[in-house]
């Protein structure tokens, strides 16, 4: 296995057990209700957070990847343009907090979240930053210390208090490792806005438009990259945010704990085609696309192997996990995750499908499809969680991986057909 391949893998492992083992200790510090209420919030920040950075992070390896050096002229743009994104994210969830939350736990809790976003914006641009630069250890570390940050505060919180945390409580430990991350994500952007990066893979004499880029242009090739990521987690994570707003916060506690073991096990389909394949596609599109059919043939298969494997491990296991690290309130767990099992080798399917989508403009064709997805699982979700609560939620998270299969195999196909042979 790679060397940078094998550091992602293990930090992203890692990572996720960190995250997986702090919900576990967040269900022994709080009552189901307000881990519910936090995980709600929680969520609904995630979904919002995406927006700030507009997906600049995505769209430089892009512009870099094409242009080389040149591509240093998208960069105080993209400033300019997260001023406006940023503020237009802290209104929204304060709206929302203000006017459609009617519990104050919960209300509080989103606001206090906030600090969340600006730590997500450094966390996409560092991750970009450390990309191009070809420091993939700093990748894996960078993104390991945001996990390992949260867990050791929550770590300490449960070892130094027997009694039981409220979601305001929780928000307030998740803000101070927030605060850690800003600032560590803001010193590396800081250099790679005043000094540029040291790009790996790219030669200096390489020449490119080198005009300059006001705002609307940026936001003419950046918004396809900034909305998937919105869409994206719209859709992840509206089964939980729905079931909390809909006053079912012990059903969205037990539904976030299920989507927690999912984000770790999609780590690996995350891993190998956003974090380190992900920079060569948008190198090999413009150079070698040989190596991009190989990667719709043979990655398919091995990606569905690789789901299918992990498919019969969790279903399998599940049950006994859950009755050693979970109280007995949260043992239907393991049937929810039992049958969202079924979505892993879908899932991995369709991250190498998508990855062939973020190619030159195709880009602006996977936005219009997460659309069609994001709200075919709102219109699947409501009815659903309305008619049978928790276990509708898992239907249509389903239905909607299944629906998003589909419609990534028929484009990213069209693209190979069409556009590299």
């Amino acid at each position: 296995m790679n060397k940078n391949v094998l550091i992602l893998a293990l930090s992203s492992m890692l990572g996720a057990l960190l995250a997986f083992v702090t919900q576990i200790m967040l269900t022994k510090m709080m009552t189901l209700s307000s881990y519910g209420k936090f995980s709600s919030a929680f969520f609904l920040i995630s979904i919002v957070a995406p927006i700030a950075p507009f997906g600049a992070g995505l769209f430089w390896l892009k512009a870099f990847g094409k242009e080389g050096y040149q591509a240093n002229r998208w960069i105080q743009p993209s400033i300019v343009l997260l001023k406006y994104t940023l503020t237009f994210c802290v209104l929204v969830v304060v709206s929302f907090a203000t006017f459609f939350s009617e519990d104050r736990e919960h209300s509080i809790a989103t606001i206090i979240l906030i600090s969340f976003i600006l730590s997500h914006i450094f966390l996409e641009f560092s991750t970009a930053i450390y990309q191009l630069e070809g420091k993939y250890f700093y990748v894996a570390l960078f993104q390991l210390s945001a996990h390992f940050l949260r867990f050791s505060i929550i770590l300490l919180a449960y070892l130094l208090s027997e009694q039981k945390f409220t979601a305001i409580h929780i928000s307030i430990f998740y803000l101070f490792s927030s605060m850690l991350m800003t600032f560590w994500g803001g010193r590396v952007f800081s250099r790679f806005a005043n000094r540029g990066a040291v790009l790996y893979g790219h030669s200096k004499e390489k020449k490119y438009n080198n005009a300059a880029v006001n705002k609307s242009r940026l936001f003419r090739e950046i918004w396809p990259f900034g909305v998937s990521g919105f869409l994206y987690l719209a859709y992840f994570y509206s089964g939980s945010v729905l079931l909390g707003f809909l006053g079912e916060a012990d059903s969205a506690g037990i539904f976030s704990i299920a989507l927690t073991v999912l984000t770790a096990v999609f780590l690996i389909p995350t891993v190998i085609y956003s974090k380190y394949l992900q920079p060569k596609l948008h190198r090999w599109v413009y150079g070698d696309t040989r190596k991009i059919t190989l990667v719709f043939k043979y990655g398919s298969l091995a990606s569905f192997l690789a789901g299918l494997l992990l498919l019969f491990i969790l279903y399998f296991s599940i049950s006994i996990i859950v009755k050693l690290v979970l109280e007995e309130q949260y043992i239907v767990v393991a049937n929810i995750l039992k049958l969202l099992s079924f979505i892993i080798p879908i899932r991995f399917l369709a991250s190498n499908y998508g990855s062939l989508l973020n190619l030159k403009n195709n880009i602006r064709t996977k936005v219009k499809l997460m659309f069609v997805v994001a709200v075919f699982n709102l219109g699947l979700m409501i009815p659903l969680i309305e008619l049978y609560g928790l276990k509708g939620a898992a239907y249509g998270f389903i239905m909607t991986e299944v629906f998003q299969l589909i419609l990534y195999y028929f484009f990213a196909r069209q693209f190979i057909v069409n556009s590299l042979r």
